[in-house]
């Protein structure tokens, strides 16, 4: 039994490392290792993989619908709810983006990630002085951060960016 999680684990460390040939190569294996019951319950996981693969690709429309339909099973998934604010910003949908990311943060106001999230919104959508506000929070967060960790480095490089154009 434990032995059928494997090919979901290496579908997680192929999206991590953005190797996303090997995450398409695997993700079947994924869910054909579950038996009924437990593909069921792990439906929104494969949803999820398999939304990212269609949003590697430029499919944004499809991997919207996949997220979509995926959060059916869970509601309440932060990755997919992430997802989703993400993919309707590239989409250009900057209202339904911020609306999820600021549901989103009820529970974490202080979350570095989501307010970087709601920055690039805002940003999207024109609201300069709201997406420095969201930047400047998810800044204070990490302002003790590693060098290498990548989302205070992309933060800062934002920063900087924005502050140029203003």
């Amino acid at each position: 039994p434990y032995d059928n999680i494997v090919p979901y684990r290496r579908c997680l460390y192929y999206l991590y490392t953005g190797n996303y040939n090997m995450l398409e190569a695997t993700i079947d294996a994924a869910e054909d290792g579950y038996d009924d019951y437990w593909v069921s319950c792990y439906k929104y996981e494969i949803g999820y993989l398999r939304g990212k693969i269609l949003e590697h690709e430029g499919e944004l429309e499809d991997a919207l619908d996949m997220y979509t339909e995926s959060l059916a099973y869970r509601p309440t998934h932060s990755n997919l709810r992430k997802a989703i604010g993400q993919t309707q910003r590239l989409l250009g949908n900057h209202r339904k983006s911020i609306k999820m990311f600021t549901d989103l943060q009820k529970g974490s106001p202080r979350s570095g990630e989501l307010n970087l999230e709601l920055a690039q919104s805002y940003y999207a959508s024109g609201n300069k002085n709201k997406a420095l506000e969201h930047l400047e929070t998810a800044l204070d967060v990490w302002k003790n951060a590693d060098a290498i960790f990548k989302p205070a480095i992309e933060a800062r490089k934002k920063w900087a960016d924005w502050n140029q154009i203003n």
